[in-house]
């Protein structure tokens, strides 16, 4: 929590007008009669998720900082296979950590249904608050470039690797786990699935799809399609997940390139593929039935 006095503070040292994380930080205002004010409810249910990680960092020296980034990325990887494993509830197949013949890796994940594979690489690094709230264009191509391109240290990140082992893929080297070869798929979609939101925002997909460079990659084996990246968040993976049960998530990727409106998250341009189609199993809405129960228990109106 936080007082009046406080959140003053730290508003007035923000260094952008559009910058939230003082109230990301502290989303309940302590009142001088002992009550809690909720400042943003969103903020405040996100201190049972990703914010609980926020929350340690401020403890944490920059080498400790360091390694929490690093399991908070296997955290995110893990769950996502999990998340598929409880509620993708389709005719394909989903792999995790898969790799090529020789040990190398290959995806962090594949999707296969009826020959199209669908390729994730799952991120759990955000862009630096300065860049999103700078309104600087080329500070924010940098840092996306830095986050989902390639490193400062010159590594492949996200589209890179993507594209780097799509090509492996198409000079014919197998995927070991799954035994799948290129003569087994017809179309492949390539898709990023980031902790991020903003990675969702106006133009940001065409951006990196253009780094990703289709057109030269189709010309090393011209049967199989290559899709425009996908983009999407976690949530976006939660909320649509469950309708695997009557649609299947390549006609959800399918739905989604096609869509005029091209920014926005993955399931607002897939939503056309859902709209009149039965959910299955959701588990988080299962587990928000719960948290919700114990919030009101906590917070009574």
């Amino acid at each position: 929590s936080t007082s009046e006095e406080d959140i003053k503070r730290a508003f007035l040292s923000a260094t952008a007008p559009t910058d939230m994380t003082p109230i990301q930080r502290r989303p309940l205002l302590r009142l001088n009669d002992g009550r809690f004010l909720v400042l943003d409810t969103a903020f405040l249910l996100d201190k049972t998720g990703p914010g609980v990680f926020w929350t340690m960092r401020d403890f944490l020296d920059r080498k400790e900082a360091d390694r929490a980034f690093e399991f908070r990325g296997v955290l995110l990887e893990a769950y996502a296979h999990w998340f598929w494993k409880e509620d993708y509830q389709g005719s394909g197949r989903y792999t995790p950590n898969v790799h090529f013949g020789d040990g190398a890796e290959a995806f962090d994940a594949v999707l296969i249904e009826d020959g199209v594979l669908i390729v994730l690489e799952y991120k759990s690094g955000a862009l630096p608050a300065p860049a999103k709230h700078s309104f600087d264009e080329a500070k924010l191509v940098e840092a996306i470039g830095q986050k989902y391109v390639r490193s400062e240290k010159g590594e492949r990140k996200g589209v890179l690797q993507l594209q780097q082992n799509i090509i492996r893929f198409l000079k014919g080297e197998e995927l070991n786990e799954i035994g799948l070869s290129r003569s087994d798929v017809h179309t492949i979609h390539p898709m990023i699935v980031a902790v991020d939101s903003s990675l969702t925002s106006p133009l940001v997909g065409n951006h990196l799809d253009l780094k990703l460079e289709r057109g030269v990659i189709r010309k090393l084996n011209r049967r199989i399609a290559l899709a425009p990246l996908q983009l999407a968040t976690f949530a976006d993976l939660e909320r649509l997940l469950p309708y695997t049960v009557s649609v299947s998530f390549t006609r959800m990727l399918e739905t989604a390139t096609k869509s005029k409106f091209q920014a926005g998250n993955f399931r607002q341009r897939a939503r056309r593929s859902i709209e009149k189609a039965q959910s299955g199993r959701d588990i988080v809405k299962e587990r928000w039935m719960t948290l919700t129960d114990g919030m009101r228990q906590l917070f009574p109106a």
